[in-house]
This record gives C-alpha cells, structure tokens and sequence, in this order.
C-alpha cells in the first residue's frame, strides 16, 4: 500500500515496513479540538454576558457536541462562523442597565450531545424561563445515575428541578452557596 507517497507494507497487523530510502516529511495540519471542553466556555456567553471565540471550533465539527452552540442560540445567543472560530455573542440587555443580558430557558433533546447536559444544567437557573433537557435517559448508565445527580446538586443549592427516566426540567432561581458532592 502506498501512505503519503512512499510505499508501505505490513507483514502483520502491529507491523509496518518502510523502504529503508524512503525519508521522512514533516507536515502541519490543524488537529480539531475537543469541543466538549470548549463548550464549558461558550457557556460563559450567556452566563456573564461576554462574547467567546474558541479557536478551530467550527460547525463542521466531526464531534456532536457542536449541536451545544446551536441551543446556546435558542437561549438567545448569536452565533457566527469566523476564520478563528466560532464567535458566541450573549443575548442582547433587556435594558441598558442590566450589566448582564437575559437568556432564555429551553426544551431541547440532548440526544446527539448528552455530554453537554450537565453543563446546559449548570447555566439553566440564571435563565428566565425553565429549562427542559430531554432525550439523556443513558446518561443515568455512565459512571454515575448524571440525571439523578444534576438533580441532588441543584436542588442541594436552593434550585428547583425535576427528572424523568430520559429527562431533567431546571426552573430558573439564584444558587445559594453549598458545598457540592462529586
């Protein structure tokens, strides 16, 4: 078989021979970052009201995850495509005195990035309206019951919240300090 021009055989499945004139390129090529853990700061967007640009995510993303940035927008949030990356702009300010914009909650089916639940979750009581995340019931099977637990944590912190087998409804409230269990 020939990679990158230069012939390669592979006698077995863990072996690879190269010809012994064939000489090594050195290449630079962007790796797509991790969007899960981008999406931690694209949440700051609607949170504390500031614009975020994460460098290489775009929406073309192989990673599902992606889909976050698109509930970020039914929350309020803008979205643009730019050459560094996707800029997150916050909602605009109900008013000019408001320091920080409003967001809405909303009713979304996290099936495709259920990973970003938990973070939906943890902006979901600074909205204006309840928040209902559905379609995540297997994330109960992963190292812990997630629904149950984003459950326990918020309600621990004064919010109101409710869960179904595949679903979790946050209503809007001010957290109060606690400390959290992990």
């Amino acid at each position: 078989m020939k990679q990158f021009g230069v012939e390669v055989q592979r006698p077995a499945s863990d072996t690879f021979v190269i010809s012994e004139h064939a000489a090594y390129q050195a290449r630079e090529y962007q790796i797509e970052p991790d969007v899960s853990a981008a999406c931690y700061f694209y949440a700051m967007a609607p949170l504390l009201g500031i614009p975020v640009c994460v460098e290489h995510v775009h929406f073309e993303s192989l990673q599902g995850d992606v889909e976050f940035l698109h509930i970020l927008e039914k929350m309020g949030c803008t979205a643009q495509e730019t050459e560094k990356g996707v800029l997150l702009l916050p909602p605009a300010s109900a008013d000019a005195g408001t320091p920080v914009p409003t967001f809405h909650g909303v009713t979304v089916d996290m099936s495709s990035c259920s990973d970003q639940a938990i973070t939906l979750a943890a902006i979901a009581p600074f909205a204006d309206t309840p928040t209902c995340i559905k379609g995540i019931g297997h994330i109960r099977f992963q190292e812990s019951d997630r629904i149950h637990a984003i459950c326990t944590e918020l309600t621990r912190m004064g919010i109101r919240c409710e869960e179904t087998q595949d679903s979790i409804t946050i209503y809007p409230g001010m957290p109060r300090p606690c400390t959290v269990t992990t």
